[in-house]
């Protein structure tokens, strides 16, 4: 089946190459973006493969040292040799990061934990830069017309996925074969990652779906509820009204009919 699919897909971009008169620098940039699809669906498969083995490895830690497998995912990769060191000392720490927001960076391939102080920092920071009226990305598809409206729902997992509504835009860091049902509902998509062969931009040009990619911020700056505008040439996402502006409108008109 697959391979009768690439065989019908190959003799399609035949027939695009012959009838467009594309040139050899053309027909080698094309190739190019299909060497990198393949290499994207190669990565993902070795990454399913590592978290497959990982999870077999702290199932069986869990197993010989009775320690929580949830506590063990909180545990660095360099930290799974220290489990052998005491169950409780184990537990103490990884209870902390479970119980409490922490951020974590890594340098030199080696991952910490950046203290309080420093974090907090970072996030009003962070906040601080995140305020624009608009956020620019890249078109990975454009749909079928230049301009589209309406609300956003941030998914940060596809367990959320119920809250979106027909015509809404799904926003989300990067989308994976579990938005699929989110987003057939969804009018578009808009991204903080990717690429034009990630899986939300594929899935955008199999649905004819306006979706905007790279714009690294969008789930930090769009809120459920907000009311966008997409223009799909452009890949640019201007924010027309907040949610709460709308909601403080309405409170003001329903305290002006009750006056």
């Amino acid at each position: 089946m697959i391979e009768k699919k690439d065989k019908e897909n190959l003799k399609i971009k035949q027939e695009i190459i012959k009838k467009y008169k594309l040139s050899e620098k053309q027909i080698d940039l094309i190739k190019k973006i299909n060497l990198f699809a393949v290499w994207t669906d190669e990565r993902k498969k070795l990454e399913f493969k590592l978290h497959y083995y990982y999870s077999k490895i702290l199932l069986e830690l869990e197993k010989r040292y009775n320690i929580p497998y949830i506590n063990l995912k909180y545990l660095f990769t360099e930290e799974l040799s220290e489990v052998s060191q005491g169950r409780d000392r184990i537990l103490r720490i990884t209870n902390k990061r479970i119980n409490k927001d922490f951020m974590v960076e890594f340098r030199n391939g080696q991952g910490g934990i950046i203290p309080a102080r420093r974090k907090n920092k970072i996030l009003r920071e962070l906040s601080e830069q995140t305020k624009p009226s608009e956020i620019k990305g890249t078109v990975a598809c454009r749909g079928n017309k230049n301009f589209y409206q309406g609300r956003v729902k941030v998914l940060f997992s596809p367990r959320e996925g119920d809250k979106v509504k027909k015509g809404d835009f799904l926003i989300a860091t990067m989308t994976t074969p579990d938005y699929i049902v989110s987003m057939k509902k969804a009018a578009g998509f808009i991204t903080d990652e990717g690429g034009v062969t990630c899986h939300a931009a594929i899935v955008a040009r199999e649905m004819n779906k306006p979706c905007i990619i790279g714009t690294k911020i969008a789930t930090k700056v769009l809120k459920d509820g907000d009311l966008v505008e997409v223009d799909a040439e452009r890949g640019v996402v201007k924010i027309l009204k907040r949610k709460n502006e709308r909601d403080k409108n309405k409170f003001k008109q329903n305290n002006k009919a009750r006056d």
